[in-house]
Formats: structure tokens, sequence, C-alpha cells
């Protein structure tokens, strides 16, 4: 296990000169050293009821080693909302933009629900995938943390006085209606809750490198969780103080360092063999 600090988390935001996202590279300006990055991108896949913009802070900071490619998920972003959302859906969906972008093989990574995505990604398609981490994710889906989900998401909770996010949630799915994402999302959640996509038997069937990390005291994803998901992948855990939702307050230089290390390490074959 790795534990982090939490330096500055200006550091994590103040690298990008240029930030272009949503099919396209991050260009971090002096920061980005095109002639000696390595020849995979990172893909990182933002959480539910998110988008590529929202995962600034981390991209930047990954990206001042090598290139970070954050895809908008299916259903996000001012994507076109299909009539549900499924995860096998969304990875079809994600393999296709690797596919138009030319990216064969890379390390994929996700936030919150991105990281379920991810490893569903690493899982059915291990040949697309040279290793997976997670960020705060969360993989138990049980009656109470399905209606959690459910109630943080809630239209009624956005449209409230005083809700901290509430225009950057009205803003990020235009031009659709950004409640008609909160409401697939909420049906996805409950899709989970009644049959989950990976189950505890197809943790062994992830043969990749992992990377597990979050909070050590995340409101949505508890300690243990986090723990035993690293232990059913083998994973490196990598734990930080405090919670990793929201991500601005994720040490993400610290992390980054750590999930730098960890993908020089697999490059170079020093990884325990699955």
């Amino acid at each position: 296990m790795c534990p982090l600090g939490r330096p500055s988390l200006s550091r994590g935001l103040g690298v990008c000169a240029s930030l272009e996202l949503g099919g396209r590279f991050w260009r971090l300006g002096y920061s980005f050293h095109t002639m000696n990055a390595p020849p995979h991108p990172i893909t990182l896949i933002h959480g539910g009821n998110g988008a590529p913009k929202a995962m600034a802070p981390l991209g930047c900071a990954l990206g001042e080693r090598q290139a970070v490619w954050c895809p908008p998920m299916l259903g996000h972003a001012g994507r076109e909302v299909p009539q549900s959302l499924s995860v096998p859906d969304m990875v079809d969906d994600l393999l296709r933009q690797m596919d138009a972008q030319g990216i064969a093989r890379s390390f994929v990574g996700g936030y919150s629900f991105g990281g379920y995505v991810a490893l569903y990604l690493a899982r059915h398609h291990p040949d697309r995938c040279l290793g997976v981490f997670t960020l705060a994710t969360k993989v138990v889906f049980d009656e109470r943390a399905v209606r959690h989900l459910v109630h943080l998401t809630s239209p009624t909770r956005v449209e409230q006085p005083g809700h901290a996010h509430a225009d950057d949630i009205r803003q990020r799915h235009l031009p659709q209606d950004w409640r008609t994402v909160i409401l697939a999302n909420q049906a996805l959640f409950r899709s989970l809750g009644e049959a989950p996509p990976l189950t505890a038997r197809d943790w062994a069937d992830i043969r990749v490198p992992a990377l597990v990390a979050s909070g050590q005291a995340d409101p949505l994803v508890p300690l243990a969780e986090t723990q035993s998901l690293a232990g059913h992948l083998r994973a490196q855990l990598v734990l930080f103080p405090g919670s990793a939702h929201p991500l601005t307050v994720v040490p993400v230089q610290a992390l980054a360092h750590e999930i730098g290390q960890w993908m020089d390490r697999v490059r170079d074959g020093d990884w325990p063999p699955r």
C-alpha cells in the first residue's frame, strides 16, 4: 500500500497551457514532452453524470508525463442519450472511440463510476488494456448503496437552492437536458443492483496489472470496499487522507506520481504475473 499526503492541489490545475477535450489528446504546452512521451496514451474515463472537462485536475497532472485522452461516455457531455444505459454498451462505445483515435492499446483509468467501466473493459477486452487503474470506484451495489446513489443524483436535490454544483450540472450536458442524463444514470444504478455486470467471480479474471486508489474517508466508497477490490485484483493500493469525492479534493499531483511509477513498472515488465 502507498499512503499519500496532501500536497497543494493548485499545482494539479496549473500545468494546462491548453486543454482539448472529447476526442482529442490533452496538449499540455511546455509540460507535455511529445518527443519523449511513451507511445500509448492514458485513456481516462469520467464518472457517472460527469463530463471530460471535470477530469482536468487529474488529467493535467497525469499529462505532465504523457498524453491523456478523456472521451465523453455514452449519453454524457452533450451526446445523445440512448433509451437506456448499460456498462457493456458504454464499453462498446468507448472501444469505437478508441478505434477512431487509432488507439490499439492503452492504460485505462476511471474516476468513480468511470473506474467500473474501466474494470469491465479490462475484464472483457484485455487485449486493449495495458493496465487498469481506478480512483474512488464503487463495486458493491447492494440495496442501500443503490438507494444512496439515486438520492445523490436526484434532479430534485440538484434543483434545491444553494446546490454547490447545480450550474455546472446544467451546463455540462448541453444541448441535452441534464435531467434526462440524470434519470438515465439513476436507472443504470438500479440495474447494477439488480444484475451487476461484474461480480466477485469476475475479479480473478481481470489479469492485466491494476492499481486501486481512494480516500480513506470517502463517503461513497468505504475503505473496506476499496481494500477488498485491491485484494481481489492483486492490485497496488494507493490511499490518501480524507475523501475522494469530489475530484477537486484529491491530491492529484501525488496520485499522478504513483500512477506514473506504476505504469513505468508495468512497461518494464517489473510487475507480478497474473
